[in-house]
């Protein structure tokens, strides 16, 4: 059976190789997160991140991503009618959370590895708006309208679970 995840299971080890053609697998969207997709909102994150140099937050970062974008395209595959026997993950743990609860833990490692860099007293990026449209000429423009409609949607869901 072909999979997009079957040649990378988070924590684990390759064991089979991708089918040719088939849809980007962790080192397609890992690469997005170091910044080698240039002009996507990932890239000014990635290029942030990279000032860093954690692998840890790199990896912990590519991981949660990987599994929301897995999630979302398991959705439009199913909707333009893909079988679910093309994913490794079974659809009962998927509807049961197990992809959700990749992303959160992942979240997690990702949290942990900044503030052990926080603790370390590493140099973090300036964040400032300047710095970054200076730095990601064009790509914070798109990271900046990303965070800008995220931040607006979640603060009317916030609200609106307040009433």
């Amino acid at each position: 059976m072909s999979s997009i995840y079957n040649a990378y299971i988070p924590g684990g080890v390759p064991y089979e190789k991708i089918p040719e053609g088939s849809p980007p697998g962790r080192d397609s969207h890992a690469s997005s997160v170091s910044g080698k997709s240039s002009g996507s909102p990932l890239a000014g994150l990635s290029g942030l991140l990279g000032k860093l140099g954690d692998k840890d937050a790199i990896n912990a970062a590519a991981d949660s991503l990987g599994c929301h974008i897995y999630l979302l395209y398991r959705l439009l595959h199913r909707a333009a009618g893909g079988s679910t026997a093309y994913f490794a993950l079974p659809e009962e743990d998927c509807a049961a959370g197990a992809a959700s609860a990749g992303a959160s833990l992942a979240r997690t490692d990702y949290a942990r590895a900044l503030a052990k860099l926080s603790r370390e007293k590493a140099a973090f990026p300036d964040m400032s708006h300047e710095t970054l449209n200076s730095a990601f000429p064009g790509r914070s423009q798109g990271m900046i309208q990303v965070l800008s409609t995220a931040d607006g949607q979640l603060n009317r869901l916030n609200q609106s679970g307040l009433k």
